[in-house]
């Protein structure tokens, strides 16, 4: 819809998204087809809010990176920044700079061998493991936080955001 134009309908999306999860006090990787969502975003402590450990967090970032860079609005992104933070702060990196599975990577399972002819799949990848995707999806997260940053008033935050950054690009390569 961005590259379309349909610059409004984008916004809406993200609102709505925004306030489904100010209603849900966490963020998930979906909200319910019947969730009635408030006319203001309730208030939520986002510091503490439950986010996913990985992936869906850094693409709720990424959206609104998405349409700040195609649209300039700085409001949008202001007003739903603690979330932002949250969702990369609140991701399970580890000790070592490394973060976890999403869980649903059509990947990790076998189950798409069923159509290479019935033969037995023993390709699951274990969740012990680490993840390249959620990796590379957090550092393009924190890089785009901090190019934000400076436009909604958190300048200072910017060397915080670069610094994740790095960690976690050293950490995977």
């Amino acid at each position: 819809l961005l590259a379309c134009g349909d610059h409004d309908a984008v916004r809406r999306y993200l609102t709505f998204q925004y306030k489904g999860y100010a209603r849900q006090g966490r963020i998930s990787n979906n909200l319910l087809l019947n969730l009635v969502v408030p006319e203001q975003a309730p208030a939520v402590d986002w510091a503490s809010a439950q986010v996913p450990a990985a992936e869906i967090s850094s693409f709720m970032i990424l959206q609104r990176y998405w349409y700040w860079r195609a649209t300039a609005d700085h409001e949008l992104v202001k007003e739903q920044w603690p979330m932002l933070r949250r969702c990369l702060l609140g991701q399970r990196v580890d000790e070592r700079g490394t973060l976890p599975f999403f869980g649903d990577e059509t990947y990790r399972f076998p189950g798409y061998e069923v159509f290479n002819g019935g033969g037995e799949a023993s390709d699951y990848v274990n969740m012990q493991l680490r993840s390249l995707d959620s990796a590379m999806e957090y550092v393009v997260a924190a890089e785009a936080l901090a190019e934000m940053a400076p436009f909604v008033g958190k300048q200072a935050e910017a060397a915080e955001y670069h610094a994740a950054a790095q960690r976690v690009r050293q950490a995977t390569e």
